[in-house]
């Protein structure tokens, strides 16, 4: 079984520090598994 889940941000309206708005694609995917689980594609 799988399920796509789609998630929209608006970074405007994020509270950023500048360090955090440089994160590579790599380090937001690896941010995803460890911290909720689930694995990213960037395939729909």
């Amino acid at each position: 079984m799988s399920s796509i889940i789609e998630v929209e941000l608006d970074m405007d309206e994020m509270d950023l520090a500048k360090a955090e708005s440089k994160a590579t694609y790599d380090e937001i995917k690896q941010y995803v598994l460890d911290k909720a689980g689930f694995k990213v594609s960037q395939y729909i």
